[in-house]
């Protein structure tokens, strides 16, 4: 069942509106995935896509949850998932950060942000270590993470407004070589098994999965303002 078929029930379920384009002859996840959702939650506005990552090798799909942040200044946070779970995870941040350090001096050392059971195997990268560890205290956000092993985390900053930035929460959508994930069940012979495909598209799986990674979102999304920045 393709991504945009689930998203818009997903929207329409939860009051949101869908944007995409459905295309019958395609199924992988990386086409037929144009969609997105615009939902309001908890007072703000919340955007859900695909995020496609080209590493080089190949394109990976991301599914993306994203809020926005105002803070005092520019900050950046990428916080990867566990490399337990996707082996080549460097690679693919790599990927996702380039330019950032453009914006915001990356820092190169690795700090003890503590709560190893959380953090641990995760790559971190940041421009402001002290601010990141108190980010990372955040008690919602731990459980979140801990409960979604395969998701991470990236703040960034968006548009042109000063201290304007986006809160984005990401997981893998599909089964592949770096992973153990499959529970978005986006595979494709849906042509070829109507009944089957009528049950994936009735299931709770794609609704319980992104209601984690929404909450995820969220999470983050508080995390990084109930903090002010230190001065520079």
């Amino acid at each position: 069942m393709s991504w945009n078929k689930h998203l818009s029930r997903y929207a329409a379920r939860h009051g949101g509106q869908f944007f995409g384009c459905n295309d019958s002859r395609t199924g992988a996840i990386s086409l037929g995935s144009d969609g997105v959702a615009v939902l309001e939650y908890k007072g703000g506005l919340m955007v859900i896509n695909v995020a496609h990552v080209n590493t080089g090798n190949f394109v990976r799909g991301y599914a993306a949850v994203s809020v926005q942040a105002q803070l005092e200044r520019t900050y950046q946070l990428s916080l990867g998932a566990k490399k337990a779970l996707v082996a080549g995870a460097h690679i693919v941040l790599r990927q996702m950060d380039k330019g950032i350090g453009a914006v915001a001096g990356e820092t190169n050392l690795i700090p003890d942000y503590g709560f190893p059971e959380v953090y641990g195997g995760r790559h971190i990268s940041t421009s402001d270590q002290h601010f990141t560890k108190n980010i990372l205290k955040d008690l919602d956000l731990r459980k979140a993470l801990l409960s979604q092993p395969d998701s991470g985390v990236k703040v960034a900053q968006s548009g042109a407004e000063e201290g304007q930035h986006c809160v984005q929460a990401r997981a893998p959508l599909v089964k592949g070589a770096f992973t153990g994930v499959d529970d978005w069940d986006l595979s494709w012979p849906d042509a070829f098994d109507q009944e089957r495909a009528q049950a994936r598209l009735h299931s709770n799986d794609f609704s319980q999965r992104l209601d984690a990674l929404v909450h995820l979102a969220w999470a983050a999304q508080r995390a990084v303002l109930q903090w002010r920045m230190p001065s520079v």
